[in-house]
């Protein structure tokens, strides 16, 4: 897999155990608060494999940027089947204000999927009270399934209001093996999370900032109440591989903290 790049900033992993390629953009650019805004990449990727972009999770849940197609349905991710020919996004604004992107903002992530998913379970640890800082962790216990899912299971009831998001402290952190990543996904279609789509990547664990404790934002998108009762899953994470890019700017930072993907 090599990168070619056609306009601005190299996409670069921004911590040595990064499983996306932080991608910048090529101009200045505004989308407006309610609607989209077409974003032609500025790179190439040379190879055989697939590749998918997700949303910079601090856009997600600060800005509400979001992935829309082009019959303007909403989506998590957006799969790059050929990413050897120009892939354009359709960037839209779901947040209060117009949203204003300059040369050299990071806005998305691209991800390139291992061929081969990952056989090494995930190790489930509790953050030390320590690293809580205040924060109350709502009651919880994992279920493991085949293929390395792991479906989070509440163990006390959640509500959620009409039209809200809620930040949910797991108390949990995980020990993910090196070229690995785990994303979130929920289980209820009215639910949404604020940063789209989660990425957790493996040297998030045990950072000297929060010890690489796991928070879930979640936004009601329905005209009604959601409750998700006691023994029930609220969704589940699963555990992939990423492929690296040959000729990449190898990443030399250590993570000191960021809410999973990004850094601090």
């Amino acid at each position: 897999m090599l990168l070619k790049i056609n306009f601005g900033q190299s996409p670069k992993r921004n911590t040595q155990d990064s499983a996306g390629y932080d991608v910048y953009a090529d101009h200045k650019f505004i989308v407006k608060k309610g609607e989209s805004y077409k974003w032609t990449l500025p790179f190439l990727i040379q190879g055989d494999k697939s590749a998918f972009i997700v949303v910079r999770s601090s856009l997600g849940i600060k800005k509400g940027l979001r992935l829309i197609d082009e019959d303007q349905k909403m989506n998590n991710e957006i799969k790059w089947s050929k990413p050897n020919k120009p892939l354009t996004l359709h960037l839209y604004n779901d947040g209060d204000e117009d949203l204003v992107v300059n040369i050299g903002d990071h806005i998305i992530q691209c991800i390139i999927p291992a061929s081969v998913k990952s056989v090494i379970p995930i190790v489930w640890n509790k953050v030390q009270q320590k690293y809580l800082k205040g924060s109350i962790p709502i009651l919880s216990r994992f279920e493991q399934r085949p293929k390395e899912i792991y479906d989070f299971i509440l163990e006390e009831s959640l509500h959620i209001p009409a039209k809200e998001k809620v930040l949910i402290p797991t108390g949990l952190r995980a020990w993910i093996p090196v070229q690995t990543y785990l994303t979130a996904y929920l289980t209820n279609e009215n639910l949404m999370f604020a940063n789209v789509r989660p990425i957790i990547d493996a040297d998030y664990h045990n950072n000297i900032d929060n010890e690489g404790h796991i928070f879930l934002c979640v936004q009601n998108t329905s005209d009604t109440p959601i409750t998700i009762s006691q023994g029930e899953s609220l969704c589940y994470f699963e555990a992939n591989g990423y492929t690296l890019i040959k000729n990449e700017i190898k990443p030399v930072t250590k993570r000191a903290g960021g809410i999973g993907h990004t850094t601090k």
